[in-house]
């Protein structure tokens, strides 16, 4: 029997003959991890469609179903609704990757939201719920996007046009 850990509007973490799945939309992956990494990967049937090095182990998942908060390695807090969010965002949009790249795949995206596009509009990097941002979203010169860093220390999104 299937069991619903977490849920909101297009997102489930559930939990069926001991092995958790993210549910995301009308699809459904199944969570497996690697402890000694750890590394957290998401499969399709016997397809890998993300893999998230240095994430959680599906212990720490387990954990944050029941309520609470784990730190990942990057410094960044996560309660299990910004890790759903964090996994689903990776399925999509960044398959293959550490934690820290994609928590700023997930800032930049938010940074845009928010309307941090200038030093003027800049927000502090936790307004998009992280310590810092990966060299590679803020040192890259190849990203037509980079999260730029005030003085302040507050960050925005440029954009090479």
């Amino acid at each position: 029997m299937e069991r619903t850990l977490y849920e909101e509007e297009g997102l489930a973490l559930t939990e069926k003959d001991g092995e958790l799945f993210l549910r995301i939309g009308e699809e459904s992956c199944l969570l497996a991890c690697h402890p000694y990494e750890p590394c957290t990967r998401l499969y399709r049937g016997e397809s890998l469609c993300a893999a998230i090095h240095n994430a959680f182990t599906a212990e720490e998942i387990r954990a944050l179903a029941k309520g609470g908060t784990a730190r990942a390695v990057t410094g960044s807090e996560y309660d299990i609704g910004r890790l759903c969010r964090l996994l689903a965002f990776a399925v999509k949009n960044c398959p293959d990757c550490d934690i820290g790249y994609a928590e700023g795949a997930v800032a930049l995206e938010g940074l845009k939201a928010l309307g941090a596009l200038s030093p003027e509009t800049a927000v502090s990097p936790s307004a998009v719920g992280v310590q810092r941002i990966s060299d590679a979203f803020s040192h890259s010169k190849k990203r037509k996007e980079r999260v730029m860093i005030t003085e302040e220390g507050k960050v925005y999104v440029r954009i090479k046009g």
